[in-house]
């Protein structure tokens, strides 16, 4: 009876140190990409919201949405993380392909187009050291050249890795099961948790330098925008969801959703509910990404 008790205290000890080990953030350092994941328990939420003063009418439809588990990145991929793709797989970015990318203009105050931008230039379109590569946000990403990396870190770890869906992206910006309701990502006071319009100085800044939200999750609120892996839609659905990935098949605009706001957006932009979108085959120098990875 005794050895019996022991066996089973030892198969219970066994199976609750995988139980913890699945559910613990991790780091995926496949290729040295030292990428840090977060755990994020799943359950339901209200997605959207009718109540912001600043809301706009794409968030209007609130609707209960419910997730599995999945795990997050704790920052945006940052610049050397995207050269070790490209580096083993000689991947060439959109930007690339085209000679060119879009950079913000303060005098005209739009985006202008500018020859020989790509990922390894800062947000004027300038190349930057390689000695800062792990400090700042990759930019100049569009959401093909998202999928490409997440395709390929996928294919190097038997893991599911790919762009959050557009419900995973809000629920985690909330801060999930821990939300404490906050407009932005981790706080009421946007200047705590992003960088944005106000206090950016027109320029992206290195990842992690404010305030994380609600599960150890940083800059969902400004600094660079982040793609996500739906269609856009400029109508939320009315009914219950469970995992939804978006609409199926493209839209009329053919545009993928892009969350989060950016260096460059006044803080009605950086709000955890406000939405956007971009041609999925462009990239500009306030776009980036971060990566989920989903239990199987």
């Amino acid at each position: 009876m005794k050895k019996n008790f022991l066996t089973s205290v030892a198969v219970l000890f066994v199976l609750l140190s995988i139980k913890a080990e699945v559910l613990c953030n991790y780091v995926e350092n496949e290729s040295l990409l030292d990428i840090h994941m977060i755990y994020v328990e799943g359950g339901t939420f209200q997605m959207g919201t009718n109540k912001d003063r600043n809301r706009e009418i794409d968030e209007e439809n609130v609707h209960s949405v419910t997730l599995d588990d999945f795990y997050i990145g704790k920052t945006e991929i940052t610049i050397a993380q995207f050269a070790k793709f490209v580096e083993e797989t000689n991947y060439k970015t959109d930007a690339e392909v085209k000679g060119r990318s879009y950079i913000w203009d303060d005098e005209k105050a739009l985006m202008v187009e500018k020859e020989g931008v790509n990922w390894r230039c800062n947000e004027v379109g300038n190349y930057i050291s390689e000695n800062d590569y792990s400090y700042y946000p990759v930019v100049y990403i569009s959401w093909q050249d998202g999928v490409k990396f997440c395709e390929w870190l996928s294919s190097k770890t038997g893991k599911y890795y790919s762009l959050p869906t557009e419900a995973e992206w809000e629920y985690a910006a909330r801060g999930g099961k821990y939300s404490k309701g906050y407009i932005y990502s981790g706080s009421k006071n946007i200047k705590k948790v992003a960088w944005y319009w106000d206090d950016s100085l027109r320029e992206e800044h290195p990842v992690a330098n404010l305030l994380a939200n609600e599960l150890g999750v940083y800059d969902m609120s400004g600094n660079v925008y982040e793609w996500c892996q739906d269609w856009y839609e400029d109508r939320y659905p009315t009914e219950s969801q469970e995992n939804p990935k978006g609409p199926q098949g493209s839209n009329k605009m053919f545009r993928r959703v892009i969350r989060g706001g950016s260096w460059a957006t006044t803080k009605e932009f950086c709000r955890v509910t406000n939405r956007d979108s971009g041609n999925p085959s462009l990239g500009t120098s306030t776009s980036g990404f971060r990566i989920v990875c989903r239990m199987k």
